[in-house]
């Protein structure tokens, strides 16, 4: 009996160790050795003796004749690649900024401690996006201080400095392309992409027609679009005025801007303003001779009295 139970306990030892050696357990809650790590000082630079901080000071820009002037309190800012330039001597300047790719209205507006609703308030194209990208080489008009406004006349001023800049940029791209740089004609699978995009805005518009337009606006179809869109309403312009007889050219094109450009609903808009007009000339023609006649002294007005008006009456006779 003994010798039995020495036997089962063996047997479970040696199963419990077979386990154990087949599945080992990982011993995670044992802490493993941490070794600190040496903290080296070498590669600090230590402040220059001079006491100025290294890089470059920020300058005004020189006046050359190439910023434009922004009104007081204000400056502008372009969205470019250049080096930042301000000034510390004075606290309101006109003056041009340069900023890099990635900038933001955010970026903007930590710089120079103005609210992003500010910088949005005085520059309409910052309002599409919160990213600058889309305003590379734009001026961003920014104000200095958080309680100054724009008058009429100076928001009248920066655009008219806005559009100017803008056309100055476009003559200057224009006369650096060689003149024999042409847009050259795209291949057959490019005409087919344009004119399934000009086709996608003007419905009414057949190949050939397609065809027709992106050759005169040089494969351009924004150009091609809005040539599409001029002869189109001169043709219902036209017709307009062939089935309304009398209508003049601004009548017709008001008519048609009021009807959404459809010729059918401003004929039918034509006919009811006719008809509306040839019934208010028959009632007023037919009212006409009723006032002169209530009007006149020759009808008897009627007695306050009627009882008392029969008899009279047929006592006079």
């Amino acid at each position: 009996m003994i010798a039995l139970l020495v036997e089962n306990i063996m047997k479970g030892l040696t199963a419990f160790i077979t386990i154990l050696v087949r599945y080992p357990i990982d011993m995670f809650h044992i802490p493993l050795p941490v070794k600190e790590k040496e903290v080296s000082y070498g590669n600090l630079k230590l402040p220059p003796e001079n006491g100025e901080a290294e890089g470059k000071t920020p300058q005004w820009p020189d006046e050359d004749g190439s910023v434009p002037k922004a009104p007081a309190g204000f400056m502008f800012y372009r969205v470019t690649k250049a080096e930042e330039k301000m000034n510390t001597q004075k606290s309101t300047f006109n003056y041009y900024e340069q900023i890099e790719e990635g900038d933001s209205l955010l970026s903007l507006s930590l710089r120079f401690g103005v609210s992003q609703s500010r910088l949005r308030k005085f520059n309409r194209e910052a309002c599409f996006g919160h990213q600058l990208g889309h305003m590379v080489g734009k001026l961003l008009l920014v104000p200095l201080d958080n309680k100054i406004n724009l008058t009429l006349e100076a928001s009248e001023d920066i655009e008219k400095t806005k559009e100017s800049d803008e056309q100055a940029k476009k003559d200057q791209m224009r006369q650096s392309r060689p003149e024999d740089d042409e847009p050259k004609e795209p291949d057959e699978d490019g005409k087919y992409n344009l004119r399934k995009v000009l086709q996608y805005y003007a419905c009414e518009v057949d190949d050939q027609r397609a065809n027709y337009y992106l050759g005169e606006a040089n494969w351009n179809v924004r150009q091609a679009l809005k040539l599409y869109r001029e002869d189109n309403q001169w043709e219902k312009q036209s017709q307009l005025c062939q089935a309304v007889p009398g209508l003049s050219a601004q009548q017709a094109r008001e008519i048609l801007e009021l009807c959404d450009y459809s010729v059918s609903r401003a004929i039918n808009y034509c006919k009811s303003k006719s008809m509306t007009r040839k019934l208010k000339e028959k009632k007023q023609s037919l009212l006409l001779p009723n006032s002169n006649a209530i009007g006149s002294k020759n009808i008897q007005q009627p007695s306050p009295n009627y009882r008392t008006g029969w008899k009279k009456h047929f006592l006079c006779l």
